[in-house]
């Protein structure tokens, strides 16, 4: 009978343990990796035991551990077709929570220059795998986390032809423009945000580049030399209401008309798509040129790249700084719900239209030897997508050089070949 019970309490014993949990133990195909990541972090001492098995969140898998003597608790994870990744599971919290789509969004963590396990200390975590693209995690000091995209350059632009129409064409339009996404991005403009903005647009780069431009020209072509303003655009160049806010400054020629303007527009979501748009146009008639009737091509003289330089890297400011005063004190702050992409565009908007007088391609209007040799007789338009994180003004020049050089390279400009 003694020997009965106490095989009975064996058994009941045995009933009551917890079931041992493998490191890697789930899916198939998981648990070699993860037992690589699991002793490269410290193992038993530092992640301690699982607490879970492998189970997949998002683009990739995660198993939770409690944490070794004296360490908190982690998180071992691994997308597809990358190594697996310790990390610290406090910041793998936030990670799930740093946007509305949580990991489908941003990506799981990859291994980098990274520790191998990613604690408190880190101020910088590579991600991959989410629907935003490659990015990263940061923190500054003990300030909160926040998601950034990697900085990218591409071809794939879609704000070339916003709120233009073929009635009101010039000879030359350069274009900045700013696709933001924000979360919460529920709001209005009211009349407190439109001084705000339009404060920002009379100090800030614009108007001096604008006069520059000008001089330039009065100086080469007998545009007279005067100061604009900004004034609201009628109706027929940009709206305004609570979703629009739409500027402009001109300096005008002959028979009043335009020869020298920048139209600033801004635009917060509709119903049919989430992103704030932010866009700056600077465009030049040289048929509006006081000499126009005179010399070849109105007596212009072709824009530099000294020029678009100091457009690009005004107008880069604007429309990802100051256009956003419409809506916020501080657009910098604004959590992101996707990144943000701004591109550059050149246009000769009478391209490929025959006319007496003067030129109707970039070629013509512009002087972009210094990228390289020219490859295509005819350049109607040049563009590029600049995906970046928020950029301090003391990187926008840099950053402005370098699209500008890939542009160029992916329209055919090539540098010299070494036998040439």
């Amino acid at each position: 009978m003694l020997a009965k019970a106490f095989t009975t309490l064996d058994r009941l014993d045995d009933a009551l343990r917890l079931p041992t949990i493998r490191v890697g133990q789930g899916p198939p195909g998981n648990e070699r990796a993860f037992r690589a990541a699991y002793l490269a972090a410290g193992g038993q001492r530092v992640l301690g035991e699982p607490t879970s098995e492998v189970y997949d969140d998002g683009p990739g898998w995660v198993q939770h551990f409690h944490g070794g003597p004296g360490h908190r608790e982690a998180v071992i994870c691994a997308r597809g077709r990358h190594d697996a990744v310790a990390i610290d599971a406090a910041i793998w919290d936030v990670l799930r929570t740093i946007s509305p789509g949580q990991l489908t969004d941003v990506g799981y963590p990859v291994q980098s220059a990274s520790p191998a396990l990613i604690d408190g200390a880190s101020h910088s975590i590579a991600l991959d795998g989410g629907q935003w693209g490659p990015g990263d995690l940061v923190r500054r000091d003990d300030g909160p986390w926040r998601w950034q995209p990697r900085l990218r350059f591409s071809f794939e632009t879609r704000e070339q032809d916003r709120w233009t129409s073929t009635g009101d064409r010039m000879d030359l339009r350069l274009r900045c423009a700013a696709r933001l996404l924000w979360q919460h991005a529920e709001r209005s403009i009211d009349g407190a945000s439109r001084k705000r903005l339009r404060a920002a647009l009379a100090a800030g780069p614009l108007p001096a580049l604008a006069l520059a431009l000008a001089t330039a020209l009065a100086r080469r072509m007998g545009l007279p030399n005067h100061t604009a303003v900004w004034e609201r655009t009628p109706a027929d160049e940009g709206h305004n209401d609570q979703r629009f806010a739409s500027y402009r400054l001109r300096l005008t020629g002959e028979s009043g008309r335009t020869a020298l303007g920048l139209w600033a527009w801004f635009q917060l979501p509709d119903g049919l798509q989430p992103t704030i748009v932010a866009l700056v146009d600077l465009r030049i008639d040289i048929t509006a040129l006081p000499t126009a009737g005179g010399a070849p091509n109105g007596g212009f003289t072709r824009l530099g790249l000294h020029d678009l330089h100091r457009f690009y890297a005004a107008a880069w400011t604007t429309a990802n700084h100051d256009l956003p005063l419409a809506v916020t004190a501080n657009p910098h702050d604004q959590l992101p719900a996707g990144p943000t992409v701004t591109e550059l565009h050149l246009q000769a908007e009478h391209a490929n239209i025959l006319a007496e007088g003067h030129t109707r391609d970039l070629h013509g209007l512009i002087d972009l030897s210094t990228l390289g040799e020219p490859t295509r007789n005819s350049l109607p338009r040049m563009s590029i997508a600049v995906t970046s994180a928020p950029v301090p003004p003391t990187r926008v020049d840099d950053l402005v050089s370098d699209a500008l050089r890939h542009m160029a390279a992916g329209f055919g400009f090539l540098e010299p070949e070494d036998d040439a």
